[in-house]
């Protein structure tokens, strides 16, 4: 009989090779991972549609709408950059006395370009994962058409306690995900309808380019809520000066973030996903880590679905006792 510290290497030594497989095999395991989760988000969109018309032509119609859907979120996000970007541009002389009235300071003041740099890149690379696009896409309608016949193909392979527990799980795993969807698009809404309101109100220019840039961001929870508080504040200093007008703008935005998405966000998401809020902000960390930006997104419900899993297990209770709040989600 092998002793517990064997065993103990063993897990560890397993538990390094998972992660680095998770990222050296991110180039086919990310695509696959957005298909799954897209398929758990519009599989009820195809049911519903499966009760009003043949099976393949709601399969067509949710397939559309979720392209629907996403191709807007993509428009914005490419819209949102080069409205930076241009935005930028305009301000190359409120950069220029910014940086000479800073020369004197310790350190130095990023100049236009320092921050176009980046700007660019990212608009760059947005159009650079069409590729990848078209993947997500071409997997996730595959896997749509298959998905009524999944619990057969389980129940004929396995016996029934295998093919039940498993279906079940599957559903748990994609009422978690579902709820985590609808919570974080009412959160995102909110706090860029209401950062973009007190931009206006402040009388900051490109307030709507803040109000989208604070929705988008927050689909990360907590660091892009942090992220996006910087970008209008820099640009408050660049509009009116080093007056009293750039730290209203960060106190008013930096509120608004706390209370919705650094607050209300997490309480949210452990409350429907059972994660305590440490465990969110160390999974999004991790797969943003693994898997970039794309990873940070869906690295909430990833790790839930990966909690529920383990509940299931024996060997692996204690693992989702841990990560959730009370009780594992398989005893729920």
């Amino acid at each position: 009989m092998a002793s517990p510290s064997r065993h103990r290497l063993l897990a560890v030594l397993a538990t390094v090779a998972v992660i680095w497989f998770v990222r050296a095999a991110a180039v086919v395991l990310m695509p696959l991972a957005f298909a799954l989760f897209l398929v758990v988000l519009f599989d009820p969109l195809r049911e519903w549609l499966c009760e009003r018309m043949p099976d393949r032509v709601a399969v067509g119609v949710a397939f559309l709408v979720a392209a629907g859907v996403l191709g807007v979120f993509g428009w914005a996000l490419s819209e949102t950059l080069s409205y930076a970007i241009t935005g930028l541009e305009a301000y190359g002389p409120q950069f220029e006395s910014l940086r000479q009235r800073a020369e004197a300071l310790p350190g130095r003041l990023p100049d236009e370009s320092d921050l176009q740099g980046p700007l660019r890149r990212a608009l760059s690379s947005v159009w650079s994962v069409a590729g990848a696009i078209v993947l997500v896409y071409a997997l996730f309608a595959l896997a749509l058409a298959e998905v009524p016949h999944w619990g057969r193909k389980l129940r004929d392979r396995f016996d029934d306690p295998v093919s039940t527990a498993a279906v079940d799980t599957t559903k748990r795993v994609a009422r978690q995900v579902q709820r985590f969807v609808v919570v974080q698009t009412a959160t995102s809404v909110a706090t860029g309808v209401l950062t973009g309101l007190f931009c206006w109100a402040m009388g900051l220019d490109l307030a709507l380019l803040w109000g989208l840039l604070a929705g988008i961001l927050n689909f990360i929870p907590t660091i892009g809520s942090i992220v996006s508080v910087v970008p209008p504040v820099v640009f408050a200093i660049l509009q009116f000066g080093v007056g009293w007008q750039a730290p209203v703008v960060l106190v008013g935005i930096g509120l608004i973030q706390i209370v919705l998405g650094a607050y209300v966000d997490p309480k949210l998401q452990g409350r429907y996903l059972e994660l305590s809020a440490f465990v969110v902000l160390v999974s999004i960390t991790f797969w943003g880590w693994a898997w970039g930006i794309a990873g940070a997104f869906i690295a909430v419900p990833l790790t839930a679905a990966i909690v529920v899993a383990l509940g299931e297990f024996e060997e692996t209770e204690w693992v989702a006792r841990l990560l959730t709040r009370d009780a594992p989600p398989a005893e729920r």
